[in-house]
């Protein structure tokens, strides 16, 4: 039907690189076909890694809808792994920028040991199931 024509061209938009043509399409057919997994699924996919909480929340019903397909728990994982190592990455930039307010607080003219710069180069780089 008209939510599998929808999907189809959702993911040759995907394959094309144009991903926020790929979703609108993705949340077409899963608006004309609410309970089609695989869409909700690839939605997902297309949505990695720049809106989080929208991959995991379109992983998450499909996950609803069909309890056994792997490929929705395989993407949830790689949503939750990036959601923890960006958010570990906000809470080292905090640490190194609080630590480096406090060097230049004390005034004693020295460069502060760390910068948000090299607490990036520092960082673990991320799971390779999360990239």
């Amino acid at each position: 039907g008209d939510a599998e024509l929808q999907a189809n061209a959702g993911l040759v938009l995907a394959h094309l690189g144009r991903a926020q043509e790929a979703a609108a399409a993705l949340r077409e057919a899963v608006r004309l076909e609410p309970a089609f997994a695989a869409a909700h699924v690839q939605l997902a996919r297309v949505l990695l890694p720049r809106d989080l909480r929208g991959a995991i929340a379109a992983v998450s019903r499909a996950i609803e809808l069909d309890p056994e397909q792997p490929e929705a728990w395989l993407m949830l994982l790689k949503a939750q792994l990036e959601a923890c190592y960006w958010q570990d990455l906000q809470g080292v930039r905090r640490r190194v920028l609080q630590q480096a307010a406090e060097e230049l607080q004390r005034g004693d003219g020295r460069r502060p040991a760390l910068t948000p710069f090299d607490a990036l180069l520092a960082a673990e780089a991320p799971p390779a199931a999360a990239r």
